[in-house]
């Protein structure tokens, strides 16, 4: 018994659910013979109990059903929330309803379906069998299924269907829904032509087919406020195309419509293409970009007007295209030419709008043939790969562009649009030949914020480029850091520019650039003073500050006349940036570097830290300390010898450190190279006379095969100090003798190279 009432219970639940689906409404219509649309005698509505003669005819708010034997005709532009149609009785194309569009137009707020059922049973069976000749045109005519309104299904998973035996239906579609809205298809409808005009087309899991009886025709057009997505499953890479998979006709992208596609290998089967919109390819596994079909007829799509790639991965070029007005590089996709070409038109723009951090590459962005202009608009910044020229307009909608280590170049022709966004890293910017004053804003900024600073040149007799870059740190050499702004801008000539002069030059600082303890924006900011640093020595510049409000950064102004660039900065006073050298410089012997200064006037100078580097390395490494006097006022003469340094370019630097811990840095000007050694050398052992041990300097100008051999005073060798193949190079090798007794010894070097041999002997002592 209660098996039984379940069994019941789920047999009423089951009723009651497919009633919910199918069931007639209040409201319904559906067709008591044939006639014209709007003859009311031709309709019966369902007054929620029981189907009655229609007073009116319906509209949009009705679902309709076409019964089996019925044909509709139109004689003005209708409307319908559902509409469904009778495919007969069963699966024979006998029986069936039909509706004849004439020339006009009905428009859909709902889906469009199709079933099998006798007369006057309603809502009859779903079925996506063949539906030839279901609907109807004039043949040549634009009648036409308008699916307006909200988002929705158009057809639902079998309830339509579509004749795959290459007749036409001989009907349009027009997608016309309110903007954002989105038609989904759930199965395959194929009319005569297609028209997207507002609103998004959805495929779904289907191909979009289009038939108007001839191979080579039928076409789809996607109007400016038009969007198409194709399929993101694998069966969806064909998008478009006639029965049977052959081309259909013309595809005609109009601005500002759009073609997303999601298929990894998406291909369309149209006779041409017309394309001043936008295809996008959203996939987020690598794709290809669009190809042909299976019709060997079908155009080629070979040139893009808006190329947009999103999602992820790599999108890769299936053959040769030109971008005629823009390529997007959205989200994380990257390009890849896939040993095809990709051609800018003369004007395109080159996008980079992710919502991650993006690296340029040369597939999109070569160094010959690249893009005229360039847009950034990522709010975490996009990288530079390499030294780049723009010869158009680079506008900065958000996020930085990062051009270390390379640098950015506007050229003659170029210029730049900002909104927010900025360039971190060398901005460089032209100056042409001028009597008058030339003014170029650099719109460069650091993680931190834009500071951007205003150069105006005079006198400009040699055209040429200006580079700048802002730095977010303390400025180099400064005395007490703690009360100097932690930014600084380093500007300097490219190209062979000459001026005569500049004045009233603009940097612009942010409030983070304040510490706020020793250096206050409220009381500070006024008194600070402006420096300018040549790479040892700071001077100062006479200046106007102009201050905003608190926390709101500002900007200075150089108000001297100046004739060169270099480093500049501002400090809270005289003090906190240091005081200058009278001079700093080098002498090279061999490979040794002996380092020269000296000062003018002392305060608490405790001593000074000897710094050295490779030319391109970045850490520097402290490799002595030479103490001072404290205080004086005469010059004050230092120096300090560096041994035994392997070839190579060095640089070296000083920090001056103060008694009371405060310190600032002075660079040596220009390089110190040690070169290779131009002969064979052995020098006298030191110290010597020596106990127990010894050293022994030798240089090689070429690689050699070298010994060093120890002999007794009786000419006998006692020991082979070096037995190996060495390249050209300087060399120190330690003898031990604590095991001789105290007398005279000899050392032997003998080295081969290029069939030449070199032999020199040298006397030591040593004395226990």
């Amino acid at each position: 018994m209660i098996i039984i009432m379940k069994k019941l219970c789920f047999l009423l639940f089951f009723i009651f659910y497919c009633s919910g689906i199918y069931g007639q409404i209040a409201g319904d219509y559906r067709t008591n013979g044939s006639g014209n649309w709007n003859q009311t005698g031709i309709w019966q509505t369902y007054n929620g109990t029981a189907w009655v003669a229609a007073i009116v005819k319906p509209g949009l708010a009705n679902s309709v059903f076409i019964q089996s034997t019925h044909v509709i005709t139109l004689t003005g532009d209708e409307s319908v929330n559902n509409l469904n149609i009778a495919k007969g009785t069963s699966n024979t194309n006998t029986n069936k309803g039909s509706l004849m569009l004439a020339t006009f137009n009905i428009n859909v707020n709902g889906y469009l379906r199709c079933y099998y059922a006798t007369i006057n049973t309603i809502p009859g069976t779903d079925t996506s069998a063949s539906l030839m000749g279901l609907i109807t045109a004039n043949s040549g005519t634009s009648g036409t299924i308008k699916f307006v309104g909200n988002s929705r299904n158009i057809t639902n998973t079998g309830q339509w269907g579509y004749d795959n035996t290459g007749n036409t239906q001989n009907f349009a579609i027009e997608i016309a829904l309110n903007a954002g809205e989105i038609a989904t298809m759930q199965t395959f409808i194929k009319p005569k032509s297609w028209t997207v005009t507002s609103g998004i087309l959805n495929a779904g899991n289907n191909r979009i087919c289009i038939d108007n009886g001839t191979t080579g025709q039928g076409d789809f057009i996607i109007k400016s406020n038009g969007t198409v997505r194709s399929s993101q499953s694998s069966s969806g890479n064909l998008v478009m195309a006639r029965t049977g998979n052959y081309r259909a006709g013309t595809l005609t992208i109009q601005a500002g419509g759009l073609l997303q596609l999601y298929g990894d290998n998406p291909c369309m089967d149209m006779n041409a293409i017309s394309n001043s919109g936008t295809i996008e390819y959203c996939s987020n596994n690598s794709q290809s970009l669009l190809q042909t079909g299976n019709d060997i007829n079908s155009a080629i799509i070979n040139n893009y007007y808006d190329l947009k790639l999103s999602g992820s991965n790599t999108k890769s070029l299936s053959v040769n295209i030109t971008v005629n007005n823009s390529l997007i590089l959205n989200e994380n996709a990257c390009i890849s030419l896939n040993s095809k070409t990709l051609t800018y038109g003369s004007s395109a723009v080159l996008i980079y709008s992710g919502q991650s951090l993006q690296t340029t590459s040369g597939q999109e962005f070569p160094e010959v043939g690249g893009p005229y202009n360039l847009t950034i608009n990522n709010p975490n910044g996009v990288n530079l790969h390499s030294n780049k020229t723009i010869n158009g307009t680079l506008t900065l909608i958000s996020g930085a562009l990062n051009t270390e280590p390379y640098y950015l170049r506007i050229s003659a022709t170029g210029n730049i649009n900002r909104t927010t966004g900025y360039v971190n890293g060398k901005l460089e910017k032209y100056y042409p030949v001028s009597a008058g004053e030339i003014s170029n804003t650099f719109e460069i900024g650091t993680a931190n914020g834009y500071s951007p600073c205003i150069l105006p040149l005079k006198g400009i007799t040699s055209p040429g480029y200006l580079r700048v870059k802002a730095y977010q740190t303390t400025p180099p050499g400064v005395i007490k850091p703690e009360e100097c702004l932690t930014r600084y801008w380093e500007i300097s000539v490219q190209s062979g520019l000459i001026f005569a002069s500049y004045k009233n030059a603009q940097f612009y600082y942010l409030p983070l650039d304040f510490n706020g303890v020793q250096f206050i924006e409220s009381t500070d900011e006024p008194s600070m003073k402006i420096g300018k640093y040549n790479g040892s020595e700071w001077g100062f510049v006479n200046s106007t500050i102009h201050c905003g409000g608190i926390n709101d950064g500002g900007d200075y102004l150089i108000t001297d006349e100046l004739t060169t660039f270099s480093t500049f900065s501002a400090g809270k006073d005289n003090g906190s940036l240091p005081v200058e050298l009278k001079s700093f410089t080098s002498e090279i012997k061999s490979n040794n570097v002996k380092l020269n200064w000296v000062t003018e006037i002392e305060l608490n100078n405790s001593g000074f830290e000897v710094y050295r580097k490779l030319q391109n390395d970045i850490d520097w490494c402290n490799i002595g300390f030479v103490r001072a006097n404290g205080t004086c006022n005469n010059k004050t003469y230092y120096s300090y010898e560096d041994e035994k340094l392997a070839a190579g370019n060095y640089n070296y630097e000083l920090k001056q450190i103060d008694i009371n811990g405060h310190y600032k840095y002075f660079m040596l000007s220009g390089i110190v190279e040690i070169t290779m050694p131009k002969a064979y050398n052995l020098s006298q052992n030191y110290p010597n006379p020596f106990n127990p041990t010894t050293k022994i300097d030798y240089d090689l100008p070429f690689d050699s095969k070298v010994k060093i051999l120890i002999y007794d005073i009786m000419g006998r060798k006692l020991k082979t100090v070096v037995n190996e193949f060495k390249t050209a190079g300087y060399y120190t090798v330690e003898f031990n003798g604590v095991n001789l007794a105290s007398g005279i010894y000899f050392y032997r070097i003998l080295a081969n190279a290029n069939e030449k041999d070199f032999i020199v002997t040298k006397k030591m002592a040593l004395i226990k």
